[in-house]
């Protein structure tokens, strides 16, 4: 009976080795399409502001300054959410 014990948990540890490494190669997979988005966003917004400056609708610095107060709103509400009370959120979705 203990040959069987250590056959099956050794098969189970392989199993489990197994079922890790399909969920990092996954997680990868999803990193890598996550990377591609974020760069193809980067590109369409390069060249949305090249657009907006050749036509004359706005200044480089404009975009400049408007990018960090974006960037700064952003910041905040990250910070706030991470900061933000357990229970507090439990009470917003309740309230939802």
């Amino acid at each position: 009976m203990t040959k069987i014990t250590n056959t099956e948990t050794k098969t189970e540890t392989k199993t489990s080795i197994n079922d890790i490494e399909k969920d990092i190669q996954l997680l990868g997979n999803v990193l890598q399409q996550h990377d591609q988005s974020i760069f193809q966003m980067i590109a369409s917004l390069n060249a949305i502001q090249s657009i907006l400056i050749e036509k004359d609708l706005c200044t480089e610095k404009d975009l400049i300054n408007k990018t960090k107060a974006e960037a700064e709103i952003l910041q905040k509400k990250i910070i706030d959410m991470v900061n933000k009370d357990p229970e507090d959120s439990n009470e917003e979705e309740i309230k939802g």
